[in-house]
């Protein structure tokens, strides 16, 4: 079947340069801008820029009626048959380059030359049945581990983490491949090309859900035509065989094994067989919505009626008024250190305080952009801004005592068909949390503790791959049948199974039979666990800290941010949430539920000297009558000297 898909693919090519041939004053520029190679590097050692490369000057939107092509290069038509998937990587190459994009922020975490910034949100793999949540990520930020870690190839990452995957990057590198098994599926289910309509396409009928649906059956390559809505994808290349090739029109196994197809909606193509994209230069919110939401839980029970959107976007602002990028795609994320970390002082002002305060070094007026008001925090102590970042007054929901759940569309699939909207699903994020960052400051954050199996060599933690823990703990599960109905009820519903401390023993013991080469243990509730004689040994190893990753919106007005309320009180009273907040430690270990952490904890501060500090504010009002007193007493003391010194002068006088 190779030997004849080769065969085809040669005829075809051979086919294709009449076609082209033909049609070449409709396919593609006749200038030097169209020279460009399979993968949208331009040809040649300079940098020769396309026609979408760079602007003209004018702030209209281009209409991109276009031909559509495949992943080979070749022009679809609508009598082709079969109908095959656009290729967005091929379809937009000859006007934008294509390799130079997907050098941009969100396609280039596996790229080890780019600097990682500040630690963001990773991926969370999730697997409720073993109890595990771990934060992945290709960027080297502390705290997380890279999928290979895990037993991850960028393959199964793919398939992991589509949902919410923009394509790209990861997703065309079958290179890293070791299993040749997994090598040859990249053939049946093609690369995950960059989904350029995931963010610019502005067409109402848009559906990112079916991106999520086509990477978990492996139809990568079609993934980008499914969500658009001129097309309609069925199938499913995961039940495909090795071998099998997408220009097939039958399945290998039964008439149930559909493979994957595409068809294109009548009147999709006009008279010229082009297509009309609905292209927005300027991302719509709804785009970045379905990657970047967040659902606080708790009272609200994260209903969107009871919560107020960001005061930026209220004022008629948009995502990317202030996360804005070139043609290169190098979103600005808008941390204050970000400029200089990348050392362009022209994205100053996109930051909070670069927008609203400017800065003193500068002639210009920096501040005010997008009338941006300049802030004037009368009477609040400047060491404030040099301890706290703007955000922490400023932005997600008013602190309280205790930390409340999140669930972000990165971490629960939020906007996906079938998500699970109990409070209590997993990953367990909890929010906010006030933590001191790289840069010194306080700022809020998302916190989320590592629970995961593992071995442990020299007191260093490395994660086993899932698939080689969950037959084990399934086992244990099952073989008490008193619990195990209720601990499948329990992971149906989003959550992680109770474990006790029997069951614990019973897997770690189960895994150190498997592999002798380490000591196995369970990582959760920011403790490491491992056993001993049969006995629970429990100890503290950096591997169990928590991550977290600091987060600005939604932004809340200054009329209520912190201080603006009881002023002082709001943050430096013994029973604030700066100082008495707390935060529930989950686990699924029985016999350590319960348990909480202090706030403090992370912020670096003394427990005993946070609290000292914030007593002296009960006595505050009082000293301030004191010190009002002795003044005026003072005042009069000496008023009445002075009226006693110039009697006594007059008198001599």
């Amino acid at each position: 079947m190779m030997m004849r898909y080769f065969l085809f693919m040669i005829l075809l090519l051979v086919g294709g340069v009449g076609l082209y041939a033909q049609e070449a004053d409709t396919t593609a520029p006749d200038t030097a801008e169209a020279l460009v190679d399979a993968s949208g590097v331009n040809a040649g050692e300079a940098f020769i820029p396309l026609l979408g490369d760079v602007s003209d000057g004018s702030r209209a939107v281009p209409v991109h009626l276009i031909p559509l092509y495949d992943e080979m290069g070749m022009r679809l038509l609508p009598t082709d048959r079969p109908q095959l998937p656009f290729s967005t990587k091929q379809t937009c190459s000859p006007c934008h380059t294509y390799g130079r994009i997907t050098q941009g922020w969100h396609f280039n975490a596996a790229d080890t030359s780019v600097d990682p910034g500040r630690p963001g949100h990773p991926w969370i793999l999730t697997d409720r049945m073993t109890g595990t949540q771990i934060p992945l990520s290709y960027r080297h930020w502390e705290g997380v581990y890279r999928p290979e870690e895990v037993g991850l190839t960028p393959f199964t990452f793919v398939q992991e983490f589509g949902r919410q995957f923009p394509g790209g990057g990861v997703g065309e590198n079958d290179s890293s491949e070791v299993d040749p098994t997994v090598f040859m599926r990249w053939e049946v289910s093609g690369k995950l090309e960059a989904n350029c309509l995931a963010c610019h396409d502005a067409d109402p009928a848009h559906d990112q859900t079916e991106y999520a649906a086509q990477t978990r059956k492996q139809n990568f390559r079609w993934a980008a035509a499914a969500t658009a809505g001129f097309a309609v994808v069925t199938g499913n290349a995961s039940k495909m065989q090795l071998g099998y090739n997408y220009f097939d029109g039958v399945g290998p196994r039964t008439w149930i094994d559909l493979p994957p197809r595409v068809q294109y909606n009548q009147g999709t193509y006009n008279p010229q067989n082009k297509v009309f994209f609905d292209i927005s230069r300027d991302v719509p919110n709804e785009r970045c919505y379905f990657c970047h939401s967040t659902a606080h839980k708790g009272e609200s029970g994260g209903e969107k009626w009871t919560q107020d959107e960001d005061i930026h976007l209220t004022s008629g602002m948009i995502c990317v008024d202030c996360h804005r990028n070139g043609m290169d795609h190098m979103i600005v994320r808008g941390y204050a250190s970000e400029a200089q970390e990348k050392g362009e002082d022209s994205i100053f002002t996109l930051s909070c305080e670069g927008c609203h305060i400017g800065s003193h070094d500068s002639d210009l007026p920096l501040h005010g952009r997008l009338s941006a008001p300049k802030p004037k925090h009368a009477g609040i102590p400047t060491i404030h801004f040099e301890k706290l970042s703007c955000t922490a007054c400023h932005s997600g929901p008013w602190p309280k005592k205790q930390a409340q759940l999140v669930q972000t569309a990165m971490a629960h699939g939020l906007g996906n068909h079938g998500t699970i909207k109990a409070d209590s699903v997993m990953p367990y994020i909890e929010s906010p949390v006030f933590v001191k960052g790289q840069d010194g400051k306080i700022e809020p954050h998302h916190l989320i503790y590592p629970s995961f199996w593992g071995v442990m060599d020299d007191g260093v933690v490395s994660p086993l791959p899932l698939k080689k823990v969950k037959p084990v703990v399934e086992t244990v599960i099952h073989a008490d049948t008193l619990n195990d109905s209720l601990n499948m009820l329990i992971v149906r519903s989003g959550q992680w199974p109770n474990f006790t401390d029997d069951k614990l023993i019973a897997v770690l013991e189960a895994l150190a039979v498997s592999d002798s080469s380490a000591a196995p243990v369970y990582v959760s509730g920011g403790y490491v666990y491992s056993v001993k004689d049969s006995l629970i040994r429990k100890q503290k190893n950096k591997a169990a800290a928590p991550y977290s990753w600091a987060f600005a919106h939604n932004v809340r007005p200054a009329a209520q941010s912190l201080g603006a309320g009881r002023k002082c009180a709001d943050c430096h009273s013994v029973g604030s949430a700066l100082v008495a907040g707390k935060m529930t430690v989950p686990t699924m270990l029985v016999s350590a539920k319960g348990e909480s952490r202090s706030q403090l904890s992370f912020q670096k501060e003394g427990r005993a000297f946070a609290w000292l500090f914030a007593f002296t504010f009960f006595f505050r009002p009082l000293l301030k009558i004191v010190i009002l007193l002795s003044v005026l007493f003072m005042t009069g003391v000496l008023l009445l000297y002075a009226f006693r010194g110039l009697e006594a002068l007059v008198k001599s006088n």
